[in-house]
């Protein structure tokens, strides 16, 4: 006996199934809001963690002179005359030490007990503080000749996103400039302070070597043209970077001038 579905037999399923695929739609549309929700608060108890941190930051991740004296020696000659930006300026630290070099110096940080901190003292009055999130800058497409930022890609939930924005409002031929802390496997005191940071809610978001972190920038289109691993209390790695594309078009026209020299 051969069974044939009739119409009237089928709406039954159909409904079944046209419901089930409501329910998905509807589910779909529920999460996402919760979870865009939940990114949205993460993000707001990250900026009080660092609100509350900004006094004492310092005391637990020194970035002065004595630290690192290398870098504070290079980096007024990389910027001398040009347009900075810097990203994750802290207690400004940095910033306060070296504006004076360049032509304009905009130091921003996504904390606004950071910026309050960086505010007090003097400094240079081509420097200027100002509340700013790494990937969602508030700033014209090649607005700057530098941008720098220290110590900082490796405790963002989205590096990937602020190194997007860096290579939009950086100039074509610009410099980023990216010291950050590695992980170096050499003694016990970076596991300290590591460890200290985590207690006031502080992730390591990703914890790179010597050669994964110049692989990390260059997966996103950055080439390193000059690094130096600086051993500290937690070792850091400086690093100065061009955009990838323009360093091969850069060694193409040399290598195609070379070419022409030697015909001549």
């Amino acid at each position: 006996e051969i069974y044939t579905l009739s119409l009237h037999d089928a709406l039954p399923i159909y409904e079944l199934r046209n419901r089930r695929r409501q329910s998905k739609m509807r589910m779909k549309k529920s999460v996402i809001p919760d979870l865009l929700d939940w990114k949205k608060e993460e993000k707001t108890m990250s900026k009080r963690i660092w609100d509350w941190y900004a006094p004492i930051y310092e005391i637990f991740m020194p970035m002065d002179e004595k630290v690192f004296p290398e870098m504070y020696a290079r980096l007024p000659e990389v910027i001398r005359g040009k347009n900075v930006l810097e990203i994750a300026t802290g207690p400004g630290t940095l910033a306060k030490r070296i504006a004076p070099a360049a032509g304009k110096f905009i130091a921003t940080d996504y904390s606004e007990g950071m910026i309050k901190t960086a505010r007090k003292g003097e400094y240079a009055p081509n420097l200027t503080f100002e509340i700013a999130d790494a990937t969602e800058l508030p700033y014209r497409e090649g607005e700057f000749d530098v941008v720098m930022i220290a110590n900082a890609l490796h405790v963002m939930p989205d590096p990937v996103s602020a190194l997007k924005e860096i290579d939009r409002v950086l100039k074509p031929g610009g410099i980023l400039i990216a010291p950050n802390f590695i992980h170096s496997g050499v003694g016990g005191k970076p596991r300290i302070w590591t460890g200290l940071l985590k207690l006031f809610g502080i992730r390591f978001e990703r914890q790179w070597t010597a050669e994964t972190y110049p692989a990390f920038l260059a997966e996103n289109g950055w080439q390193v043209v000059r690094s130096e691993v600086m051993p500290a209390r937690v070792t850091m790695m400086y690093t100065e970077c061009v955009r990838a594309k323009e360093a091969g078009a850069s060694a193409a026209e040399n290598q195609s001038e070379t070419g022409k020299a030697e015909h001549a």
